[in-house]
């Protein structure tokens, strides 16, 4: 039998005992450059209804919607953690505006040094490994998807990226709903990562005391083990298990 994905309940997301280098392994940097060439593989040159994304997303919709007050001056999207670029391809494919916006990844150096070799033709897609690099004083959209679940302090980061203060905050895949929050240890290939599963209600009261307003909220859909299902978490009491992850769209 396989192992399962997720294995233990901790209080404390420090009392997980970390193994490995998680999303600094090559074969994290390597699925990911795999992922990207597949993708660009499945471009055509029709300009209609674009490639399925490799992660699914509402930020061309968000952005979409966006820019009516931001195209004046230029809009700003924050994609903190989502990867070489994986939002990023779909936003460019999928909104007709994207041109308008400049795009800034926030992620670890082996991806940050892959993306700017990948996307060097885009001029307004920027990389950096950290939140004080980022040479802008206001955002338009801060974008995270299955990204939150691996932060220790979630909420200092979060407060960090408002400071931003942008107008909309968009969280995709959260590992979030009506169930105690716990941390528990991940497997990915030899490592074993740390990962929040949350009380849904807590992130909407921090959300609630920075002073941003729940607009959409829905489940999330996303290929598991390859395929769309509920998580796989039989392994885990009844009261720890969630179905699906979440969606959850705030504005300032």
């Amino acid at each position: 039998m396989d192992r399962p994905i997720w294995e233990g309940i901790f209080q404390n997301f420090h009392e997980v005992k970390a193994t490995g280098k998680g999303f600094e392994s090559d074969e994290w940097v390597n699925n990911s450059k795999a992922k990207v060439e597949k993708y660009f593989d499945s471009l055509n040159e029709s300009n209609q209804i674009p490639p399925i994304p490799i992660r699914p997303t509402s930020l061309p919709l968000v952005a979409s919607m966006n820019n009516k007050s931001s195209s004046s001056r230029g809009g700003k999207i924050i994609d903190f953690g989502v990867g070489v670029g994986f939002s990023f391809l779909n936003f460019t494919q999928s909104c007709t505006c994207a041109k308008e916006y400049e795009y800034h990844i926030i992620e670890s150096i082996n991806i940050c040094k892959l993306g700017k070799e990948i996307f060097s033709d885009y001029q307004n897609l920027f990389f950096y490994t950290d939140v004080k690099d980022l040479p802008i004083g206001k955002a338009d959209i801060l974008y995270m998807n299955s990204v939150l679940q691996y932060i220790a302090d979630w909420k200092l980061l979060l407060r960090s990226l408002l400071d931003l203060k942008p107008e909309y905050v968009l969280l995709d895949d959260v590992q979030g709903g009506n169930i105690p929050a716990f941390a528990t240890a991940q497997n990915y290939y030899d490592s074993k990562i740390p990962s929040w599963f949350f009380n849904v209600s807590e992130i909407l009261s921090f959300f609630e005391s920075c002073n941003y307003t729940l607009m959409f909220k829905s489940k999330f859909f996303s290929t598991v083990l390859g395929q769309i299902q509920e998580i796989p978490m039989s392994n885990f009491p009844s009261q720890y298990r969630l179905d699906h992850p979440c969606t959850l769209l705030f504005h300032r």
